[in-house]
């Protein structure tokens, strides 16, 4: 199974990476884990010989594709 990680940036980049598991639920706990961990520690992109660490206040968001990631604090998004 493979889940897609996108990594949003103020700047308006976007990053995007796959990860892969045997089962859902390895899936789904990976996927929390490299959430969490670009959030609290930030982000590190290798091009070539080049490495960039994006500190966590340039991150807008992560979002995860292809796995549910179970949470107890479902929401709902409004607005007008």
């Amino acid at each position: 199974m493979k889940a897609e990680i996108q990594v949003y940036f103020k700047s308006g980049q976007k990053f995007v990476y796959y990860i892969e598991a045997m089962d859902e639920p390895e899936l789904a706990s990976k996927a929390r884990e490299h959430e969490y961990a670009i959030l609290t520690t930030g982000y590190r992109h290798e091009a070539g010989d080049e490495h960039t660490w994006y500190p966590q206040h340039w991150i807008d968001k992560v979002k995860v594709k292809g796995v549910v990631v179970p949470t107890e604090y479902r929401d709902l998004a409004l607005g007008t």
